[in-house]
Formats: C-alpha cells, structure tokens, sequence
C-alpha cells in the first residue's frame, strides 16, 4: 500500500492452527480415570463427516474401555452423531457387508497406564449449512457443539 510516497505494510494476525493431536474438547469418560477427546470432526471429499477421538488412561493401573465381544455393537450402536438443527442422528456408516467405517477396534481397547487409545469412524455429512454437531461415543457423555471443519 502507498500513502504518500511511503510503502506501508499491512500485517495481518491470524488465529494460531491448533495442533494435529490438540482436541477440540476433553471431558471425562464414564470410567474413571480416563479422559475422552475429540480431535477432529471434518467433512471429507466422499461426501462423509469423519470423526477421531482419543481415550487416556490417567491412572496408575490398566484399563478395559471395551472388551472383544462388546466393540462391534458399541460402534454399531453407541457411537452416533446428533444434528441438534434438524433433529437428526447419524450413525456410523456401514458397507456392503454391515461392517462399519470405522477404527478396526477388533480385540476391544485395553489401556495400560498413561496409554492412549485412538479411533475414528465416519458418519453421513449432515447438510452444508450444519456447523457443529453433538458427538456420541462409547464409555463417554456426549460432547456437545463440535464445531465441522470444511
């Protein structure tokens, strides 16, 4: 820019990115001593809502979240999203098959102290103008307001 035979620069702040493993929100699980996180809620070019979210075992001894025969519902059907705007829920898509699009949870999750256990799962997009969704996932209170990224 010019004023007056000066160069002026013009310096723009942006808000600082969050970082890749930083999550949107963290609440406490239904077990105790271990945290829940949502890391990521995004809408994918396969016209799909992907969701990740981490468990933490905060504890001094392990934990089991889900045990084998347990996981397959859970993901089946605890883990759903809610679109408070048009009074939808979402369940994690499935294939062909019934199998779900979602983390391969297979021998449950098992948390050694201080260990993490992190999954995703992917959902029908709710319509464009939804910007934030309620996220429902096992062993956990719902996390209200997860804002979509584009």
């Amino acid at each position: 820019m010019h004023i007056a035979g000066k160069v002026v620069v013009a310096l723009v702040l942006l808000p600082a990115l969050a970082k890749a493993d930083e999550p949107l929100r963290a609440q406490d699980s239904d077990v105790a001593g271990v945290k829940a996180e949502v890391l990521q809620a995004h809408r994918t070019s396969d016209g799909m809502l992907e969701v990740r979210w981490r468990w933490h075992n905060t504890t001094s001894a392990p934990v089991r979240l889900l045990n084998k025969a347990s996981v397959g519902d859970a993901l089946k059907k605890e883990t759903y999203l809610l679109d408070g705007a048009n009074k939808t829920k979402y369940l994690v898509v499935r294939d062909q098959k019934g199998h779900v699009l979602a983390s391969p949870l297979a021998d449950g999750v098992y948390l050694k102290p201080d260990q993490s256990a992190t999954a995703w799962a992917k959902f029908k997009a709710p319509p464009a103008d939804v910007d934030k969704v309620t996220v429902v996932i096992p062993k956990t209170p719902p996390f209200d307001g997860i804002p979509i990224a584009k």
